[in-house]
């Protein structure tokens, strides 16, 4: 998606924004008119989508840079919820950071984010990839155990991105 094309004086041109929603101020179609809400759910239901000149845009990266005055590489929605377009809820991330924020993955057993069982120790354990690598800290009894340690060790190496769900 060609976004960088749009300035932050032509997103404000085009559009109002409120509440996590953008309204356009032009009449950019016929079947569009000014102050409909912009975008539509994309074929996944992921995330709100929008077109104008013939490019397609994802409305979040439209509220980022209405804000901001800039298109990062990537947007994070810190409330993991991704039609949630409120400026508050967006910040600019890389690759990595944003998948410290992932929702649990289906095949995970212990229903804690870094948490795996150790069947050679037959203990529950805390493992992160760090610059690349796996470390493994602890052994526990119980996946809740070892939570508590995921949950400092998402502090210590993920800061501000580290989330829980």
């Amino acid at each position: 998606m060609a976004d960088q094309i749009l300035t932050q004086e032509e997103l404000h041109r085009l559009f109002d924004y409120k509440d996590g929603h953008l309204y356009w101020k032009i009449k950019p179609s016929k079947c569009t008119s000014i102050g409909d809400k912009v975008g539509c759910l994309d074929t996944h239901n992921l995330y709100i989508k929008s077109s104008y000149k013939d490019k397609n845009y994802l409305v979040h990266r439209l509220v980022f840079a209405w804000h901001y005055g800039y298109f990062p590489k990537m947007i994070d929605h810190m409330n993991g919820i991704r039609f949630d377009n409120r400026i508050e809820n967006l910040r600019a991330a890389d690759d990595k950071s944003n998948q410290w924020n992932q929702k649990l993955h289906s095949r995970n057993t212990s229903n804690y984010k870094n948490v795996i069982f150790r069947k050679d120790k037959q203990r529950w354990a805390c493992r992160f990839k760090v610059n690349g690598k796996h470390i493994m800290r602890g052994y526990f009894k119980t996946p809740e155990e070892a939570n508590e340690l995921a949950i400092k060790m998402r502090q210590e190496f993920h800061g501000q991105f580290a989330k829980d769900f």
